[in-house]
This record gives structure tokens, sequence and C-alpha cells, in this order.
């Protein structure tokens, strides 16, 4: 009997122990992203301001480019933070049975039970994802826009500094790394439905 004691309050340590792990990893990954977006935010403001201080608009032209690289790398840190939160939610369901304390990512997470506040069968906890996401889509296409619109724009009819490259390329260079983030996005939504739905079969079982 106390050797089964010891074992169970050493898996307890162990889940807790672990949980701690997650939780430091999620929050470094979540700092980590947010200097990283803060950054390539403040890169494209300095190409924005290098195209305007030198006259030649059309260096505008990297700032989609920049813009792009941003949002496929908080992308790829979304996926991972999907995988933190999903793995803290499975320690919880386990230290719970312990200590109901250990509840906060089931209750607040990603995939935590957030209230659903409903109308007509819609979940009005959606409109800040698909605000975030719109936003999003709309400044890639804003810069997209803003940067072919500006390509032809010359410094008082100086040669200027950006290289001699066509619309037409520049339209497929768009086009290309437009598809790549769709990709991106993609698999990222099938990783995301992944996991909702081992997080359903996990509460089912």
């Amino acid at each position: 009997m106390a050797g089964e004691t010891r074992a169970t309050g050493e898996a307890v340590e162990l889940r807790v122990r672990l949980y701690e792990l997650l939780h430091r990893k999620l929050e470094r990954e979540r700092t980590a992203r947010m200097t990283r977006a803060t950054r390539g935010g403040l890169l494209v403001a300095v190409v924005f301001g290098f195209a305007i201080v030198s006259g030649d608009l059309r260096f505008i032209a990297l700032t989609p480019l920049l813009y792009g690289v941003v949002a496929m790398d908080g992308l790829k840190s979304t996926v991972k933070i999907l995988y933190l939160n999903h793995h803290l939610v499975r320690v919880e369901s386990g230290l719970g049975e312990e200590e109901p304390l250990y509840d906060w990512a089931s209750r607040h997470g990603v995939f935590g039970d957030i209230p659903r506040i409903e109308v007509a069968d819609f979940d009005l906890n959606e409109i800040p994802t698909i605000a975030l996401v719109v936003s999003v889509a709309a400044g890639y296409v804003g810069l997209v826009v803003l940067a072919v619109r500006t390509w032809n724009t010359t410094p008082d009819g100086a040669p200027g500094l950006a290289p001699p490259v066509s619309v037409d390329v520049l339209l497929v260079g768009y086009a290309t790394l437009t598809v790549v983030l769709l990709v991106i996005s993609g698999v990222g939504y099938l990783h995301l439905q992944r996991l909702s739905r081992d997080v359903a079969r996990g509460r089912t079982s």
C-alpha cells in the first residue's frame, strides 16, 4: 500500500514537472513569436521609410515579401503553440484527478471549454480570430497593390536605385509568394483540425 502511494506521488510529481516545462516552453514561444513579429513590422516600416527618403518608391515592392515571411513564421509558430497547448490539456486531465486547480489550459486555452456565445448557431468567440485573419490578408493584399502601383515610379525621372524588373515579373513573384502562403495556411488549418479531433476523442473516451 505504501509502495503504491509512493508510486502515485512520484507519477503526480512527474506530471507537475512536465506541466511546468510545457508552460515555460509555451511562454517562450509566445514571447519569441511576438518579438519576431515586432521586428518584422519594424523592418517593413524601415523599408517604407527608405523608399520615401530615397525618393524611389519602387522599394515598397520588397514589403509584401517581408510581410509574407513574417506571416509564414507566425503560422509556423502558431502550429507549435497549438501542439504545446494540446499537450498541456492532456497533462491537466491527468493532474485534475488529484488537484482540480490544474485546469487553466483546459478552460482558457485554444482547445479549452470556453463558453460559447451563440447567435443563430454562430459562436461569437470566432469573431476575433476571423478579424485577425482578415486583417492579415488585407494588409498583404494592400502592400501588393501599393507595390505594383508604385513600381514604375522613379525619383524625378532618374533611373532609381531599384533593379529594372518588369511589372509582369513582379506579379509572377507575388503570385508565387501568395501560393506558398496559401499552402502553408492550409497545412496549418489541417494541423488545427487534427488537434481538434484528438481533443474531442480524448473528451469522449
